[in-house]
């Protein structure tokens, strides 16, 4: 399993205007960046600046309660 690494680029203070940005490498490999603003976030695929994948807090919070692993603390 490749070794996954964050870059985190973070506002210095509560997300408002600003998003806050993750970027995502799989190895020596881009996966892409997420976006997190107010409104919800975005994932920019690698090498992609045109299309992108948007959601909001709600759609996002229904989603990774029904498709995401369920762990303890």
């Amino acid at each position: 399993m490749p070794r996954h690494e964050l870059h985190l680029h973070l506002p210095p203070t509560t997300i408002t205007k600003t998003d806050a940005e993750i970027v995502v490498w799989s190895g020596d490999s881009l996966l892409g960046r997420l976006l997190l603003s107010k409104g919800g976030i975005d994932w920019w695929p690698a090498n992609n600046k045109i299309v992108h994948h948007t959601m909001g807090w709600e759609r996002f919070a229904v989603l990774i309660a029904d498709k995401g692993r369920k762990k303890r603390g």
